[in-house]
């Protein structure tokens, strides 16, 4: 059953990659756009939405990855689902960051605010500091953590397909150990009294940061965006890590809740507390 879960996530990549191939197109002159896909260049610049971003493109896995990030986070506005709200928000925290596409534009919607960004895949880290770097911002802080149910150490495992899934729930041959903090932590390490804005994507680790989270946490936050993972498409163990059980969940500790399927696998789940 789990290896037909695992082809039903491999058609939806594949359609995904198909629409990104034309879509790019809007990213460079023809002939840059042609030289990115069939060429090998260890990395190029996208332009977009007053973002430069750099994303690596000496295979086709990176290329897919990385740029389809930027299209979610930046073009298609995955996570800012009510205009105007990035812009007023002073406390950003960014689970999942990746090469920091939300990161950065989040940093140029909201310009006073602080952003807390942590990613702890080596690799995606590098991305992640080159693109602040790249876009002169100050107001971005990346951490080379994961955040988790627990602190310490815990095993991180790759998808070699997909540098967008590397995470802690679904088990892979290849992993490294990384450093974790949990929400609570970040909250008292660096002195956090109100979270503006929570932006999640994690691989399905979402669950157990959140339901470990204390409820005296969870008040701090106004609003959380993220991207859900049904458990039985990537081999979680508790079947009881449901959108919908966290749903209820945050709806208990004081949110209204929404969920936004996108396709069987994977959705948006968004939160608004209730103040």
């Amino acid at each position: 059953m789990f290896f037909d879960y695992q082809i039903y996530r491999l058609l939806v990549a594949c359609v995904k990659s198909v629409k990104l191939f034309f879509i790019s197109k809007q990213f460079w002159p023809t002939s840059q756009w042609l030289g990115f896909w069939f060429t090998h260049r260890k990395e190029t610049i996208v332009n977009v939405s007053n973002i430069k971003l750099f994303i690596r493109s000496d295979n086709l896995q990176s290329k897919l990855a990385d740029l389809y990030m930027v299209k979610s986070c930046v073009i298609d506005k995955q996570y800012d689902y009510s205009p105007g709200v990035l812009n007023q928000c002073k406390t950003i925290i960014d689970i999942g960051t990746h090469i920091g596409s939300f990161s950065v534009y989040a940093a140029r919607q909201a310009e006073d605010s602080s952003i807390f960004s942590f990613e702890p895949s080596p690799e995606n880290y590098f991305q992640l500091s080159k693109n602040i770097a790249l876009n002169g911002l100050t107001n971005v802080r990346p951490f080379q953590k994961a955040v988790a149910a627990h602190s310490g150490k815990a095993p991180f495992y790759y998808d070699r397909f997909n540098n967008a899934a590397h995470g802690l729930i679904q088990k892979t041959k290849d992993f490294i150990d990384v450093d974790c903090t949990t929400l609570k932590e970040v909250f008292l390490d660096f002195k956090i009294e109100q979270c503006d804005f929570l932006k999640i994507d994690c691989e399905g680790a979402e669950y157990e940061i959140l339901f470990n989270t204390p409820a005296e946490i969870l008040k701090r936050i106004r609003r959380i965006v993220l991207e859900y993972h049904d458990p039985i498409f990537y081999g979680a163990k508790n079947v009881e890590h449901t959108p919908k059980n966290l749903a209820r969940f945050l709806n208990e500790t004081g949110f209204e809740t929404k969920i936004l399927p996108e396709n069987r696998a994977q959705g948006i789940l968004l939160a608004v507390h209730r103040q």
